[in-house]
């Protein structure tokens, strides 16, 4: 960018304030000098003027530099303003405006240098005649730049650690790969950490440590350009594991996709990752996962790119980001003394968006569900699942509420006053949130669960649309009512004749309580890899035995896999050598098929049943 020419008459304002400014400093260091040749007295005198004499001086030179831009000063002083806010709750996630990192080309790798160019316009990486010294370093041979995100158990490099890192390889700003790779940090990971992330002790403990797989991300990495938000937090992180194994610290080109939002939009004074989402139009909310956010950060960079001309951000949108990141510390802080109070969650964070809490909301339809919570008893925290949905029953039958599911079993919904608050506080494809049972006099009678919540906001357009089409939807099915009921008594007939395996298979008797989840189950027998502890769940099973299992992606030695679980135990992993296609069936929030137990070779076999 063509830097612009300052006007001479604020260059020479400018110059006469840093003129007096520098006067005051000399009169400061002449107070002093004269202190020392009269007394004790005379010295403390000198050095109060002198103090006072310099920071006349500051306040001076500050002063210069307002005449001299007075619209540079202003961006200076809000981009202060934020890192002061955001540094210690966001640092902690990857998403913080500006954080003291590590000079990341303090000692340069090594590697054959290729003309790129980055900026507004875009990465372009110029192929040489040495692009099999690229290929050689372990990178992609195709890409033009990676996109790298990471997460690590708090904002220091020294005393800190990486627990999860997401690259994805990019040619033609497409995505052609990626990597992905949870880490144990060999620390125990923070309450906080777990919250934002859904990262926590159990899931690392397995995983590798930094230094086993240091030598491979260097070369994953290789002189590939680097594009990330907030990308020198990373790089820092990045840099202590590589000095600490006796790499080189990298010295490959970098763009920030943060630097390129202030461009884009000057007059704002946050842009975190979800910010920048937003603005750019990409309606989801941010995981603070590492491969999803450097998808998600590739996304941004070709929005940006596109945006011509710098953009004003309206009142509304500073009110939302004030408040996005107001929830985000209310979160922390809540898990926080929820540590400190020594309250334990009882069950394993499920996978999806964690759903910021400011307080206990109420939720309908748990006395049906009464054996479920006594599991937990009374004054339990534990994680919920919630998704939108229709309500069940009663006057307000197939309304939009929110669903609430424990251990995959949908426990009870919103109220219509609260789903009205709350509706667009969970995401499309639903989220996870803390909850706990009451306790007191009435827990020994019923046990009532409150889901912890964002702070309550008057009904969205989207909840008011979602009413208006489920009214209009009632409607027509009290018209069509008597067509529903012939074709249900069809489907019976049907199932009753048996009529294909798949339309039969999940009327299949099973020994255990049904998730409430997407059913996949189907004729296709999958193996599933049982793990050592798997023996005690299913040892009391006889063979032949179904039971209802619940699917949920995962990432296995930097592979995508499908971890087994019934109940709150995990059992193994799916065998996806030849059912590979199963993957497309999963969703973000898992699904259930029936499995069957088995035994071969005098050990437990178990095999899911799926389309």
């Amino acid at each position: 960018m063509t830097k612009k020419k300052t006007p001479l008459p604020r260059t020479i304002g400018m110059i006469a304030f840093r003129a007096l400014a520098v006067m005051a400093w000399l009169f400061a260091l002449l107070f002093v000098i004269a202190g020392f040749k009269v007394n004790l007295l005379g010295l403390i005198f000198g050095i109060i003027v002198a103090v006072a004499l310099a920071f006349v001086g500051l306040v001076l030179w500050i002063i210069g530099d307002m005449i001299k831009d007075p619209e540079e000063f202003k961006r200076k002083q809000a981009k202060t303003a934020t890192e002061k806010t955001e540094g210690s709750i966001a640092g902690i996630t990857g998403q913080a405006d500006a954080r003291t990192i590590p000079d990341s080309t303090a000692s340069a790798v090594d590697l054959p240098e290729e003309p790129f160019v980055a900026g507004a316009a875009g990465f372009h990486a110029e192929k040489s005649s040495d692009d099999h010294i690229r290929n050689e370093s372990g990178a992609h041979p195709d890409a033009d730049y990676i996109v790298l995100d990471l997460e690590t158990t708090g904002f220091s490099p020294k005393t800190c650690g990486i627990i999860d890192i997401g690259i994805v390889y990019v040619k033609n700003d497409e995505p052609i790969g990626e990597y992905s790779q949870l880490i144990n940090p060999g620390i125990p990971v923070p309450p906080e950490i777990t919250t934002l992330t859904g990262v926590d002790d159990d899931m690392l403990k397995e995983q590798p440590r930094i230094v086993d797989v240091v030598h491979e991300l260097r070369r994953r990495i290789g002189d590939l350009p680097m594009l990330g938000h907030n990308i020198q937090f990373d790089i820092g992180f990045l840099n202590q594991a590589f000095q600490d194994a006796g790499l080189p610290s990298l010295g490959n080109e970098t763009f920030d996709t943060a630097d390129l939002s202030r461009e884009k939009y000057p007059t704002a004074t946050s842009h975190t990752l979800q910010d920048v989402m937003r603005r750019t139009g990409i309606n989801k909310t941010e995981e603070h996962r590492a491969l999803a956010d450097a998808k998600d950060t590739l996304e941004c960079y070709k929005r940006l790119k596109a945006i011509t001309a710098p953009q004003q951000v309206s009142d509304d949108d500073e009110q939302i980001a004030l408040r996005q990141k107001r929830q985000k510390t209310q979160t922390v802080f809540r898990s926080r003394h929820m540590a400190n109070a020594g309250i334990e969650l009882r069950n394993e964070k499920p996978y999806g968006i964690v759903i910021p809490s400011k307080g206990g909301v109420e939720i309908v339809g748990e006395e049906e569900h009464q054996d479920k919570l006594n599991e937990y008893g009374a004054g339990a925290w534990f994680w919920v699942e919630l998704q939108r949905g229709e309500n069940p029953k009663g006057t307000h039958m197939g309304e939009p509420t929110i669903l609430v599911t424990l251990d995959g079993e949908q426990i009870g919904w919103m109220t219509p006053t609260n789903t009205s608050r709350h509706y667009h506080q969970v995401p499309k494809i639903g989220g996870v949130a803390l909850a706990h049972t009451k306790s007191g006099k009435t827990a020994a009678v019923k046990l009532d669960v409150r889901v912890e919540m964002p702070e309550a906001e008057a009904p969205s357009e989207e909840y008011k649309t979602a009413l208006a089409e489920s009214r209009l939807m009632t409607q027509n099915k009290s018209q069509t009512a008597s067509q529903t009921q012939q074709g249900a008594l069809t489907s019976q007939k049907a199932r009753a004749a048996g009529e294909g395996t798949e339309a039969n298979m999940s009327t299949w008797g099973t020994a255990n309580k049904m998730p409430h989840k997407k059913d996949i189950t189907g004729p296709k027998r999958t193996p599933i890899k049982l793990n050592d502890n798997a023996s005690e769940t299913l040892d009391q099973y006889e063979d032949g035995t179904l039971l209802w299992a619940l699917l949920r992606k995962t990432v296995i030695d930097g592979m995508l896999g499908v971890q087994v679980k019934i109940g709150r135990k995990q059992i193994g992993t799916l065998d996806l050598t030849d059912n590979a296609a199963c993957l497309d069936l999963i969703t973000d929030n898992g699904a259930m098929s029936k499995i069957e137990i088995g035994t071969q070779g005098g050990s437990r076999t178990a095999t899911a049943l799926i389309r």
